[in-house]
């Protein structure tokens, strides 16, 4: 069950998600929110897309802060006086560096949801368009948002932009 979140529930379940991701209890988010517990437990079950997106964002900040100070640390010890821990910071380097920043992009890339990943293809298919071809991409996109925001969530999808001439 994915609900749309309601605008004033939002600051309350980033503020839970951050709560959560230092390993807080419900109750002790429950205090900081002003709701009760049951209600705060909830809120990763019937909002599962925007509690699983700002985790992943949170997640992601954290995994690259650290991955900097390491970064920091290894390129120190490449810099290294002693050619053995030079070598072997570079060695390092060369072995698994390519690969975080890899799975960093993929994570990042998995942290889209549908909706995101959507929009983004159709501002992509904008490029090169005629400004009246926008207007028409525009036009389909209002309505299918009117048409969401009516039937709560349920409305069709956007269709493609019209063919380049």
């Amino acid at each position: 069950m994915d609900s749309a979140v309601p605008p004033r529930l939002l600051p309350l379940i980033h503020t839970a998600v951050e709560m959560r991701f230092e390993c807080k209890t419900w109750e002790e988010i429950s205090q900081r929110v002003r709701r009760r517990a049951r209600t705060c437990r909830h809120w990763p079950l019937r909002y599962p897309r925007e509690w699983n997106r700002y985790y992943a964002r949170l997640r992601n900040s954290y995994l690259m802060d650290h991955c900097r100070e390491a970064l920091g640390y290894l390129r120190k010890h490449m810099h290294s006086e002693n050619p053995i821990i030079s070598a072997a910071a570079a060695r390092h380097w060369d072995k698994n560096c390519e690969k975080l920043f890899a799975r960093c992009e993929a994570a990042d890339q998995k942290a889209d949801d549908p909706e995101t990943q959507k929009v983004l293809r159709v501002v992509e298919q904008t490029k090169g368009l005629t400004d009246g071809q926008l207007a028409q991409v525009l036009e389909a996109v209002l309505e299918d948002l009117r048409t969401r925001a009516d039937s709560n969530g349920a409305g069709t999808p956007t269709p493609a932009p019209p063919e380049r001439e």
